[in-house]
């Protein structure tokens, strides 16, 4: 016997299956190498041309969580940024405790 329960579960869960199918199957305008875009520094984003005019944009902080999807706030395009996320989050570490160093110097 089918209850509402299951029909409303089986729905939830195709409906689940399909967002997921297509977030995996992301079509992308180009792949690009973090090197070839322009940084930042004062917003900490990283700036890549877009076809439209407007710029992909990706954060330093996105970067570090591992995104690697630049998106135009002005297009529906999407990039996909090529970087070694293992180095980029090392470097990152560094220049943490770089910058935690400093402020400690500067206290004594």
């Amino acid at each position: 016997m089918i209850t509402d329960r299951m029909c409303v579960l089986n729905l939830y869960l195709s409906s689940f299956r399909e967002f997921n199918y297509y977030r995996i199957m992301s079509v992308y305008h180009d792949e690009v190498e973090i090197e070839d875009f322009e940084y930042d520094e004062d917003e900490e984003v990283y700036y890549f041309p877009c076809p439209c005019g407007d710029q992909f944009q990706i954060s330093k902080a996105e970067l570090a969580a591992g995104v690697e999807e630049a998106t135009c706030p002005s297009c529906s395009l999407v990039i996909k940024v090529i970087y070694d996320k293992e180095a980029f989050a090392a470097k990152q570490e560094e220049l943490i405790r770089d910058e935690e160093k400093q402020l400690v110097t500067q206290k004594v």
